[in-house]
This record gives C-alpha cells, structure tokens and sequence, in this order.
C-alpha cells in the first residue's frame, strides 16, 4: 500500500512540473528558469537589470490597457477594430495642395506614424512583455493580473480587440487607394513576444484553458490571413528583410496555435528560400545594404535570422551556417563586426542617427550566434564583454551564466 502511495505521489509530482515547465520559443525556456533561480540568490549578474525590469513594470500597472479601437479615424472599412498604420517613411508632397499623393524619404520617419495604430501596437507589446516577465521572476499577481488584462482587451474583448487582419497596415495617401500594403504585415512582429507571454502566464495558472483557446484561434485566423489575403501572400514573397519577418512570425504563431506541419515547412524552406538569396558569400546582404539606413536594415535582419534559428533549434532543424558560402549567417556576422566602433570606415551610404545604439544591438546578436558557432565562440563572446550596453531585457531574456 504504501508503495501503492508513494508511486501515485510520484505521479502527481511529475505531472504537476510538468506542468510548470514553460513553452516558450522566441525566449529559452530553461534559461529563464534558471535567470529566475539567480535572482532569487541575489547573483549580480542579474541584480541591476532586474531592478530596472521592476520599475519599467511597475509604471504600467497604473496605465489604461491600450487598445486600436481610440484611434482618431476609423480606416476605409469603416471598423476601428481594424489596425491601420501609416507608411514609415512616406511624407505630404511639397508640390501639391493637399499633400498628396504622399511621396517616399527612406530613412526618414514621418512623425504622423505616431497618430494611428502603429505606436499603440508597440507600446502593448512593451507592456506586456515587461509585465510578463517580472510576474515570472518575482511571483507578484500584480504583474500577472495586468499583463492579462492588456492581452484580453488587445485580443479577445468585443469591444477593444483588433480584427485579425492587417488589410489597413502602413497605408500611403493618396498611393494604396485607401488600403494597406504588404509591408504592413511587418508591424505586427512584436506579437512574436506576446505569444510567449501568453505561454507564460497560462503555463502559471494566470490565464485559462478557455482563453488560451481563444487566443489560438485568434492566431489561427491571423495566419489564415497571412496565407490567404493578397497583401500577406505579397510580403511573403518580398525579397528583403520583409519576408524574413514574415517567416518568422508565421512560424511563431504556427507553432502557438499547435500547427506544426506549416511551421516546419516554414523552416525548412528558409535557407533556400531566403537565406541564400539574401546573404551573398562574403557576408554582404546587398538589398539591406542598398538602404539609407544599410547599418540597421542588415543588422535588422540578422535579429529576424537569429530568431528563426532559434525556433528551428528547438525543432530539430539547423539553420546557422558557416564558412564563405552564400546564405551563411556567420558571414553576414562576421561581415559587420568590423563596423561595430569604426562608424566611418563603413563603405555604404548610411544615415543612421544612433549608431551606437545600432552597435549594440548588433553585439546582442553576436553573443547569440556564439553558441552556433563553437570555432568562433570565444571569439564572439570576447566582443560582447568588450562591447555590450547595459541592455536590461536581454540580459534577462539571453545572458547565460
């Protein structure tokens, strides 16, 4: 009887954590159980970016959940549930009366962006990120409580929640016809992110089966989208950057909603796909490099590969690759390293305003693909010593000990 016991408690405990064990992709989810551990021992590796994520968090359990629905003017569809954003860098003609149609500044950002959607979405993906991961490092329902509240009002509340679509995403007066382009897809990225705080919080009891459900079907339908509606369809076939977010996000939220017979297609097509035609084999990535802004767009896109990486890790399916060859990531790497601190020396025309910032992203990602590339691992991680910014969420999110 009481072996009859002891294997039933067995059981029990095996169950319960597995039930624990988080289900993240963009995030290691083994990493962030053990960077949880290390606050908990006071490890100062962490301590100073952990008291920043608290702050940050902190500010958003006073603020209304943001949602599109409060925009000024509802998009041609008449719903304002319906996401509708402005193109980046496209601005009122100086030549005309009524500014249109609007003509293109690369590089240049037009501050009209900040009166639709586009700043909304971002600032819901801040939060909830945020909020998210200081539940799970602190255990406070504050933070958990808040981070729910901002994913049913952005996903799942009749009355606040964004239609699963795009069809309004970075539309230019008086060029689009009142419509979106496929480069509005691109917006949406950050609900890579959410995707994993939503793993998170439902993983830890804070969300329900019944809304996890809800959720999926949402991404469901958002991928629908994706595949089916011609602006989607377009911005897969991009030749830049674009397609490579577009592949990731498909393959983040494939994987969410349990669809993993297109996430693999997904990743296994990439290195032929996209990754060949895009990194030439001295690391150069020529259609990045054509912009005003060639520093960020290739280091930009160096973010988009690492992250399909990552996800095709976990999948069992390889996508770093080495030496001089077209499609190799560590070229594309190893092509801008020089750059990092030699603004100057950068042969292409390049407008970047902080390039200090951009460097710094750039180390992040070198420290990543040090644990692809184990000839270059010391190498790679030397960099970063040297060169990392005190980027907080990172450091909770990637840092290993």
């Amino acid at each position: 009887m009481k072996k009859l016991l002891f294997i039933i408690s067995f059981l029990i405990l095996s169950v319960s954590i597995h039930a624990q064990q988080l289900q993240t992709r963009m995030w290691d989810s083994e990493l962030l159980t053990l960077i949880k551990s290390q606050i908990s021992k006071g490890n100062p590796l962490y301590t100073e970016s952990w008291q920043k994520l608290q702050k940050e968090a902190d500010k958003w359990l006073s603020k209304p959940d943001p949602t599109i629905v409060n925009k000024p003017m509802a998009p041609a569809s008449g719903d304002r549930h319906d996401y509708l954003s402005l193109g980046k860098y496209w601005w009122p003609n100086p030549n005309t009366p009524d500014g249109l149609p609007y003509i293109r500044k690369d590089g240049k950002t037009n501050p009209e962006i900040e009166k639709f959607d586009r700043k909304t979405l971002g600032e819901f993906v801040d939060g909830t990120v945020k909020l998210t991961l200081a539940y799970y490092y602190s255990d406070k329902k504050e933070y958990a409580d808040k981070a729910v509240s901002m994913i049913k009002t952005w996903y799942l509340d009749p009355k606040t929640m964004q239609n699963p679509n795009m069809n309004f995403g970075q539309a230019v007066p008086g060029v689009t016809d009142n419509k979106g382009r496929p480069e509005g897809m691109i917006d949406a990225s950050g609900f890579i992110y959410v995707t994993d705080a939503i793993e998170i919080l439902h993983t830890r009891g804070q969300l329900t089966d019944k809304e996890l459900d809800e959720l999926k079907k949402w991404f469901s339908e958002f991928c629908n989208w994706m595949t089916t509606n011609t602006l989607g369809i377009k911005e897969g076939l991009a030749a830049n950057n674009h397609s490579m977010a577009y592949d990731v996000q498909l393959t983040r939220y494939s994987l969410f909603t349990g669809d993993l017979v297109t996430a693999k297609r997904v990743l296994n097509e990439y290195t032929p796909k996209r990754l060949i035609p895009q990194i030439e084999a001295d690391g150069k990535q020529p259609l990045e490099l054509a912009r005003v802004t060639s520093f960020h767009y290739s280091i930009a896109n160096l973010g988009h590969m690492m992250d399909m990486c990552d996800m095709g890790k976990q999948m069992g399916i390889l996508l770093y690759s080495t030496g001089q060859k077209k499609g190799s990531i560590d070229m594309a790497i190893q092509y801008l390293i020089p750059y990092i601190n030699n603004e100057s020396k950068f042969p292409y025309k390049d407008e970047t305003k902080n390039w200090k910032s951009e460097a710094g992203t750039m180390v992040n990602l070198i420290y990543r693909a040090s644990f692809y590339n184990p000839e270059m691992n010391k190498k790679y991680l030397e960099i970063y010593d040297n060169l990392k910014e005190n980027d907080y969420l990172f450091r909770l999110t990637y840092l290993r000990l």
